[in-house]
């Protein structure tokens, strides 16, 4: 068993599109798949059909796991029997007859614009820790950026004289003009405040950790915990969070579906429209707090 997930993961960090993340998911959800088959259904793997697929899957599903979580596991074996079946492993790829759950798009989980205002006054600018927190959590806002865009950031992803942001998101690459406000801040984030984190010159990282090394998805995600509870904000609140925040933001602002598209860097629409169901929800909100009627 270890052998073969050996191989399915050294093939996997092979893809250059996969992230970090996607690719530690596909390896966590094949092992979990593989304890199942040779603990649970005392099978080899070459000994597997569709049937052994799908009592994993329904074994996901009755101790309650998310049809989110199960549509990515089904994509992790799918990946998976393909592979195995190439590396003729296997004689069949039995992962082709599995169909993946319908998944209706959630309205995401937004903040209002007086809590994203107090979480962006959390960071006292009064030394360097205050004045990164400050720099990141408003590029994090005004543009939209994933956090695994905004770790991913170099110092040279930024240029100062026309305020434009570079950002790469598996090979794909987009670019955000920052407002004047969010380019001085960042300016001076890069000019005063950075210097003083970084221990090598050579660093390439635009924001580090106190110890001057490229700033982890986990740290950045310990600061928002820590202003979250400062900001006393009692909804769920992730990097994603201001990511949705400042679309239904702008959607209210009036404007439009693709320049949001644009800025957020969806390759399809209708990952967009979702914010579309925010405003309607405040509408109907509206009319009823005031018993209007239609």
């Amino acid at each position: 068993m270890n052998n073969i997930l050996h191989t399915f993961t050294e093939y996997l960090n092979g893809d250059k599109k996969l992230s970090e993340n996607t690719l530690q998911s596909y390896k966590r959800d094949i092992e979990q798949y593989l304890n199942y088959v040779y603990k649970d259904l005392k099978q080899d793997i070459k000994e597997t059909d569709n049937l052994s697929i799908l009592k994993f899957i329904n074994c996901q599903r009755d101790i309650g796991k998310a049809t989110s979580t199960i549509s990515r596991n089904i994509v992790s074996l799918k990946k998976f029997y393909k592979f195995i079946y190439d590396k003729k492993i296997i004689e069949f790829n039995h992962a082709i007859f599995i169909e993946s759950p319908k998944i209706e798009k959630k309205i995401p989980k937004i903040l209002t614009k007086d809590e994203v205002e107090k979480l962006l006054s959390q960071p006292k600018c009064d030394n360097n820790k205050g004045n990164r927190d400050k720099a990141m959590l408003q590029i994090m806002y005004s543009s939209g950026v994933r956090v695994s865009e905004l770790i991913e950031l170099n110092i040279d992803n930024f240029n100062i004289d026309n305020g434009i942001l570079k950002c790469l998101n598996r090979g794909r690459e987009r670019f955000i003009k920052l407002d004047n406000e969010i380019k001085n801040i960042l300016n001076e984030y890069i000019v005063k405040t950075r210097p003083n984190l970084i221990n090598d010159k050579k660093e390439k990282a635009l924001f580090v950790n106190l110890y001057g090394n490229r700033l982890t998805r986990q740290g950045f995600w310990k600061i928002m915990k820590k202003y979250k509870v400062g900001a006393d904000i009692k909804k769920d609140l992730t990097p994603h969070t201001l990511r949705h925040s400042i679309a239904a933001h702008m959607l209210q602002s009036g404007k439009d579906l693709e320049y949001i598209k644009d800025l957020l860097g969806h390759s399809d629409i209708s990952s967009t429209q979702v914010y579309a169901k925010i405003i309607d929800k405040d509408i109907k909100a509206l009319y009823d707090k005031n018993n209007m009627k239609f």
